[in-house]
């Protein structure tokens, strides 16, 4: 709005540079030789039209901004959930160790050092899942935030192609 704001105050000299001035002779109409018939004003450029051109080349760069910051989220939102298949097979490799090193410590009669790397195991194998849940919660969170902000940002992007629409008709077709 400011940027369309600031090429229309281009456009036209403020109201008191207009009444202290006299009418500028119109540049589309040529002088007239003399004997000649009257010169045929040329068609000027309707300023309306050339707003109507820059706001719908403006809500063009806003729906493409919107449809590469939507495109990032989803890149986003891709990494966080590799992320989160990581951390659960982590989890689930440290749970297959703690057991695996449980099954090695009934076999044999326990002695100290697999006593300790089964503790370890298990350790880090609840740690993990916690982990594994605690990024799961989150990677909830922020997907409902996420398609909340993406729907919305889809209904922004909807509106602004529906007001390019709109401009675009209201253009007069360009002539032959």
């Amino acid at each position: 709005e400011a940027a369309k704001a600031a090429w229309l105050a281009k456009l036209e000299p403020p109201v008191s540079v207009k009444a202290a001035s006299p009418p500028a002779p119109r540049p589309s109409v040529a002088p007239a030789p003399v004997g000649a018939p009257a010169a045929v004003p040329m068609a000027e450029p309707d300023a309306a039209a050339k707003v109507d051109k820059h706001a719908a080349w403006l809500a063009e760069q806003e729906a493409s901004a919107i449809a590469a910051e939507a495109e990032a989220k989803v890149a986003w939102l891709a990494e966080q959930e590799s992320r989160m298949t990581i951390a659960a097979a982590t989890a689930a490799a440290a749970a297959e160790d703690a057991s695996r090193l449980r099954s090695q410590l009934a076999e044999q009669e326990a002695t100290q050092q697999l006593q300790d790397r089964a503790a370890a195991a298990a350790a880090a194998a609840a740690a993990a899942r916690a982990d594994a849940s605690r990024l799961r919660l989150q990677q909830q969170e922020r997907l409902a935030k996420l398609q909340l902000e993406l729907e919305m940002l889809r209904g922004r992007q909807a509106g602004l192609e529906c007001k390019l629409r709109d401009s675009q008709l209201r253009q007069p077709p360009d002539a032959p």
